[in-house]
């Protein structure tokens, strides 16, 4: 989730750091004699182990509202709400005339009869789609509506489901070549969203007026009228056309889930969607119902439906002022939205496809002997290659070495490709899972185990994935959905794709261009043009995104180095997700841990740990593909120093273990801004620690004597605790400073 910049850091290689100070005291000499000495006494090994950061530094203290930090973040991307003149102009110019009665560009069919809604987030103002769903016996031709809407299913009459897909129009808001087509593909070719605030890619007086879905006002839409089989929600026939539509409720994923829930535990009989002049009610049903059999339909497919786990994001408080980590709650609707989303997107995509294949097959000599080189549709498809061999092989690997490190039995659970998809095999998993739970109980020792495998395994199956690009071909089609055409027709207020995909279905449906000054040559320059914006808008929205979350983990962490000794500071706990330890130059080594609260993804450096425990990890057994995947760390021989204790050996740590973290620092390599990071204390959870190894009580000494190891390192925060200590002794001979070194 939360993706740090890389660092480097540099070799010890004196007792020495940049802005040392000599020691003043005689408590302050006797300990830097102390430290020379067994820094001296260290094997030519360790001294050549240890890394460090040049400096450590204290970050800003984060006192900006949480408005001011997104508008921060914006402008230092470069990013505005502002449009030029000549794009005010042009919406002005949309909004003298009436959309829904404009003919120039298609003939418009009436939908405002059918009673389509919208579904989405409760603050959502840009509604891009509307939807209808009912029974219906018959297919019929665009805006011709099935006599009887309402086909009982008990009777087992109804043949298909009809679900009219309504998407705001946007080859007629957003022409190519005109003005907010040009700007939007210079800004990005997307909206951008932080907590707070979205930078539209088009003007709010479109994308939150006279183009939005709104309710209970006529608006101009691109509709799929996709009939699917009633029996199991297979697809029987598309149609597109032009129309108006009229949508006659804003709804919410909440507030469909709560309908429901409703329905699921018999208290509807006050509900308002059960009145029977609620016109939309069939659609929610049928909602669910299609929403279930295109799951299903996905199952078959063998698309793998991940289980994300619980996950904290980033919004406002509720007075506005402050940015919050919060739970995400994943409603059911949301799956069911998103699979009538996907069935469009993919129904588009087949009808572009045909369209193209159609146009290359009349080019030629045609019977009268005129040369027809017709070249008008160049669609743009969203595609994903599978996983290289390697990557699979790596996977394979880490799930095997995951269960063996955790006790399970990797003969019986491990993954064999050869015979189970990943999807099943996640999904037989999951269902073990849950009878461990019911038969040993939530929390049990057997339950912890593979639930802390388990997130490992899921983890390490979403990273195998290829990231999906756009593409002017559909190549080998989209892995993760297993579909052979797909493109992105739902969101035009919000990607430039989903205008030009607009535009080349309109043009393939009337055999011409949209505009005048647009050519075979121009269009495909035009459409390249459109896949570079849009690659830029993917990295464009994850370095907002990253940028946020490194002021979160600021706001989140800051407080804990107002607390100098470290042993009073919070402790997160969480679950090792997994680490690369390759032990190739330049590549750093780190873990990732999955904190329980909030709910967010930390790197712990291996440097940082090379540091605190006085030793260098490496990897324990071997290390798989380009990033050195492990399964297990743990001290390299003759890391550690000659007289080193064996009660103060430092840990080894396995994926899938319940580690806890503790803030240690923050560091700025090089003096460069944009290298800074969090370093962190890992140490095993309490109930981690190995049987036979430390009891209860050693455990709890064992950081202790750590710390005054760590205290030797000539850490710019720990010679200032140092002097801190150094001075409560003088004041106060009596005071116990062990009560408060370092864990």
């Amino acid at each position: 989730m939360i993706s740090f910049l890389s660092t480097q850091v540099t070799y010890i290689t004196t007792s020495r750091m940049p802005n040392h100070q000599p020691p003043s005291s005689p408590k302050q000499k006797q300990h830097h004699r102390h430290r020379h000495h067994h820094h001296n006494n260290r094997t030519p090994q360790r001294q050549q182990a240890i890394k460090r950061p040049d400096a450590v530094i204290f970050p800003p203290d984060p006192q900006e509202t949480g408005p001011e930090v997104v508008d921060r973040i914006y402008r230092s991307f470069g990013l505005t709400d502002q449009f030029p003149v000549e794009c005010l102009d042009f919406v002005n110019s949309l909004l003298e005339k009436d959309p829904c009665s404009d003919t120039s560009a298609s003939n418009l069919i009436d939908y405002t009869k059918a009673p389509f809604i919208t579904i989405d987030n409760d603050n959502s103002m840009d509604l891009d789609q509307a939807m209808w769903i009912c029974y219906t016996n018959e297919i019929h031709e665009n805006g011709i509506f099935p006599s009887a809407s309402k086909v009982a299913e008990s009777d087992g009459s109804p043949k298909y489901i009809l679900v009219s897909y309504a998407v705001a129009d946007g080859a007629y808001f957003v022409p190519a070549l005109s003005p907010l087509f040009q700007f939007a593909l210079r800004k990005g070719g997307s909206s951008f969203y932080l907590p707070g605030k979205s930078i539209p890619m088009l003007p709010r007086q479109l994308s939150e007026n006279v183009m939005s879905l709104n309710e209970g006002v006529k608006r101009r839409a691109l509709i799929f009228d996709m009939y699917l089989n009633a029996a199991d929600g297979s697809t029987a026939k598309t149609n597109y056309c032009w129309g108006v539509i009229q949508s006659r409720w804003k709804g919410s994923y909440r507030e469909v889930d709560e309908y429901y829930h409703a329905c699921d535990v018999k208290d509807i009989q006050q509900h308002a969607f059960t009145d029977p002049t609620c016109e939309f009610t069939e659609t929610l049903d049928l909602l669910r119902k299609v929403g279930q059999m295109r799951r299903q339909l996905a199952a078959q497919r063998d698309v793998v439906d991940y289980n994300r786990g619980e996950s904290s994001y980033v919004t406002l408080s509720g007075d506005g002022k402050q940015l919050i980590f919060s739970k995400s709650v994943r409603y059911m609707t949301e799956l069911y939205n998103e699979q009538i989303s996907l069935l469009c997107n993919s129904e588009g995509a087949n009808i572009l496809f045909q369209m193209d294949e159609e146009e290359e097959a009349s080019s030629g000599t045609g019977e009268d002997g005129e040369e027809n080189n017709k070249d008008i549709v160049h669609p743009i498809f969203r595609v994903q290659n599978g996983p290289r061999e390697e990557q699979v092989k790596v996977l394979e690997a880490v799930i095997m070495n995951t269960l063996k490190a955790n006790g399970i039995d990797d003969i019986r659970w491990s993954w064999n490709k050869e015979k189970t998809p990943i999807g099943p095999y996640l999904a037989t998993l999951r269902a073990h899972q849950q009878q461990l739970k019911q038969k040993t109980g939530i929390n049990s020792e057997e339950d912890r185990r593979w639930t802390s495998a388990l997130c490992v395994i899921e983890r390490q199956a979403m990273i195998t994935n290829v990231a999906a690009s756009f593409s002017a071909t559909p190549e080998d089609g989209h892995h993760s959905l297993k579909m052979t055409h797909y493109a992105r027709f739902s969101s035009p207020m919000r990607e430039l794709v989903g205008c030009f995909t607009h535009k080349e279905l309109w043009e393939g449906h009337t055999g011409s261009f949209s505009s005048v000054r647009l050519t075979s040559q121009s269009d495909i320059a035009l459409r390249n043009k459109v896949i570079r914006a849009a690659r830029r808008s993917k990295a464009m929205q994850k370095k907002l995104s990253g940028a946020l979350f490194l002021h979160m983990l600021n706001v989140t962490f800051y407080k804990e180095l107002k607390e100098r000794r470290l042993n009073r500071r919070t402790v997160y706990k969480g679950i090792l997700m997994g680490m690369d330890f390759s032990e190739k130059r330049n590549k750093s080594r780190r873990c990732y841990v999955r904190l329980e609260d909030p709910t967010i993804e930390v790197k712990v450096f291996g440097e940082d740990l090379d540091y605190h425990f006085g030793c260098r990890y490496g990897p324990k057994g071997e290390t798989y593909g380009r990033r050195g995947s492990a399964v297990a760390i743990a001290p390299k021989p003759g890391s550690l120093a000659d007289d080193a204790e064996d009660d103060e050996m430092p840990p080894t740590f396995q994926a899938g273990q319940r580690v806890t973290i503790r803030v240690a620092d923050y560091a700025q390599f090089y003096g460069q801004t944009s290298r800074s990071r969090w370093i962190f204390i890992m140490n095993l959870d309490e109930e981690e620690v190995p049987e036979g190894e430390m009891t209860k009580t050693d455990y709890e000494e064992a950081p202790k004597r750590i710390s005054r190891t760590s205290l030797l390192r000539n850490s710019v925060v720990d010679r200032d605790l140092m002097q801190d200590l150094l001075m409560t002794e003088e004041e106060d001979a009596s005071d116990d400073v062990s009560s408060v070194e370092l864990e």
